[in-house]
């Protein structure tokens, strides 16, 4: 028998998508096998390559169609650009889907607002793919008799997102790619008790307690850059003021002095 895959997509939204996997495996496994294509993700952005700069203009949020039957929503164009950036349209259903790469070059391009364009398609369905800002929030696995490794497909080498095994559950609060603790696994600690096993079980490496704490502090977990922070905030387009210390800690005082509730955090979480 053979690794038996299967795959389901039960959420994909201009800024979250869900993928649940299935594996049963034979034991031989799999190596370097693509399991979310990027590209193919809704609201997935492109950029489509114009036979000249644009004369008409299109406008952010109107439907373009392409030899009458491709459709794409503008999500980005800069007046007088021979390039414009879009997602695939599903123009039945009026939403977002999966890049259509079927014109061709010559393709005339009607704008739903811009009206018949001059320019026509000049890449022939061969879109320039956009660079994506990929924040993981939740990684949740059941291993039985097997390890994953998750990793990240870049442009130029693959790096490990998360090795897996057993059961666990990983809560990344969106953090940036790649600050992912490895393996983390809850309250529970497995992680932690799976390391020191090995260490002091299989390696015969003697224990010797410490008094006081030996682990120098419990906060293994992540923590939060002000990029991340910030990236977050404007790609889900939250409303948000920045502040330096000083005036953060006066605004802070101010409100709890007004008895508001307050959300504070300050370098990494505990592990778990």
């Amino acid at each position: 028998m053979a690794d038996a895959v299967t795959s389901q997509k039960l959420l994909d939204t201009e800024t979250r998508t869900v993928y649940k996997f299935t594996n049963v495996s034979d034991g031989g496994g799999e190596s370097d096998v693509k399991k979310i294509d990027l590209s193919q993700l809704t609201w997935a952005v492109h950029t489509m390559t114009l036979s000249a700069a644009s004369t008409e203009n299109f406008k952010i949020g109107e439907v373009i169609t392409t030899a009458a039957t491709e459709h794409f929503l503008v999500t980005d164009f800069t007046a007088g650009a021979s390039t414009v950036d879009v997602v695939g349209w599903d123009n039945t259903n009026k939403k977002a889907t999966a890049i259509l790469t079927s014109m061709s070059a010559g393709d005339a391009i009607v704008g739903g607002v811009s009206g018949s364009h001059t320019e026509t398609v000049a890449n022939s369905g061969d879109f320039t793919e956009k660079d994506y800002d990929v924040l993981v929030n939740k990684i949740q696995w059941i291993c039985n008799g097997m390890s994953v490794n998750v990793e990240w497909d870049g442009s130029t080498s693959e790096s490990i997102i998360a090795c897996l095994n057993g059961n666990g559950l990983y809560n990344g609060n969106n953090l940036e790619f790649p600050a992912i603790p490895i393996n983390a696994s809850g309250d529970s600690g497995g992680s932690l008790g799976a390391a020191l096993t090995v260490w002091h079980e299989l390696l015969n490496h003697e224990r010797i307690p410490i008094k006081g704490d030996s682990m120098k502090g419990a906060y293994l977990g992540p923590e939060f850059s002000q990029k991340g922070i910030e990236n977050f905030l404007n790609i889900n387009k939250y409303p948000y003021v920045k502040l330096d210390e000083s005036k953060m800690i006066k605004k802070v005082a101010g409100l709890i002095a007004k008895n508001k509730v307050v959300g504070w955090f300050n370098g990494r979480m505990e592990f778990g």
